[in-house]
C-alpha cells in the first residue's frame, strides 16, 4: 500500500492524505445494496485501511521515542490517523457513499460473519486507537455471554496495556498528544531518562498552564 511506504519514510501527512482517498474509493466496492460478496469485499477492504491507520500511529509514537519529534505535525498526524480510523468504522461518508463499516457489517447475513468482523475490526482496532468507550458500546451488543464477555476482554487488555511509546521502556503516556511523555517511567535509570530523544512534557494537560502553575494538570477544561 502507497499509504504505508510514505509513512515508512516519515511522510505522514501524505500518508494519511492517500489513506482518504483509498477510503473515499470504498463504496465502488460495495454499498449497502450490494450483494453479499461485495458488501463483504468493502468490509474487508475497510479492515485493511483500519489496519494501516493504526500502523502510521504507531509510526509516530515508536520514532518519537527514538529520535524525538522529526517535525511538528507528527504527534498531530496520529491523531488524525486514529480519528481517521473512528470515522471509517463509525460515520456515513455522505461524499463517497461508504454507509460507515459498522453499517456495513449489520447488513451481513451470516451472524457468525458478523460477529467475527466485530471482534477483529470494530472492537479490537477502535480499542487500540483510543476509542475504548466506542468500542465497549459495540461488545455490549452481543447477545450470548461468552461473545460479549470475550469482546469485552479485548478492550479490557488494549486499555490497561495502552503505551503512547511503545519501543521505550524509559516513558509510557502522552495525555494530551502532543508528543512529549507525562513522566519517567519508575522503574527507568537516570541514564535510560538522559538518553530519551525528548524531554517531559511541562503541560501535560496541553491548556496552556504550565505543571507546576496547573491545579487540574490532567483536565485542560476542569475549574476550581
Amino acid at each position: 500500500m502507497i499509504a504505508l511506504l510514505y509513512a515508512g519514510n516519515g511522510d505522514l501527512s501524505e500518508a494519511l492524505i492517500t489513506m482518504d482517498s483509498a477510503r473515499a474509493d470504498l463504496a465502488s466496492i460495495g454499498t449497502l445494496e450490494s450483494s453479499q460478496a461485495d458488501l463483504l469485499a468493502a468490509i474487508e477492504r475497510a479492515q485493511t485501511l483500519s489496519q494501516a491507520y493504526l500502523f502510521i500511529a504507531d509510526i509516530v509514537r515508536s520514532r518519537i521515542a527514538q529520535q524525538g519529534i522529526a517535525q511538528a505535525s507528527q504527534p498531530a498526524d496520529a491523531v488524525a490517523a486514529r480519528n481517521a480510523l473512528a470515522t471509517l468504522w463509525l460515520d456515513n461518508d455522505g461524499s463517497s457513499g461508504w454507509p460507515g463499516t459498522l453499517a456495513a457489517i449489520d447488513q451481513l447475513n451470516d451472524p457468525e460473519e458478523r460477529r467475527d468482523q466485530l471482534n477483529s475490526g470494530g472492537v479490537y482496532k477502535l480499542s487500540q486507537a483510543r476509542y475504548f468507550d466506542e468500542a465497549e458500546t459495540i461488545a455490549r451488543t452481543y447477545e450470548l455471554a461468552p461473545d460479549r464477555n470475550k469482546a469485552l476482554a479485548l478492550v479490557a487488555r488494549a486499555l490497561t496495556s495502552y503505551d503512547d511509546y511503545p519501543e521505550s521502556e524509559t516513558v509510557r503516556f502522552d495525555f494530551d498528544k502532543d508528543g512529549l511523555p507525562d513522566f519517567f517511567s519508575p522503574a527507568s535509570t537516570q541514564q535510560e531518562r538522559d538518553a530519551l530523544a525528548v524531554s517531559l512534557d511541562d503541560d501535560i494537560d496541553g491548556d496552556g498552564i504550565a505543571n507546576a502553575s496547573d491545579a487540574t494538570p490532567y483536565c485542560s477544561v476542569c475549574e476550581l
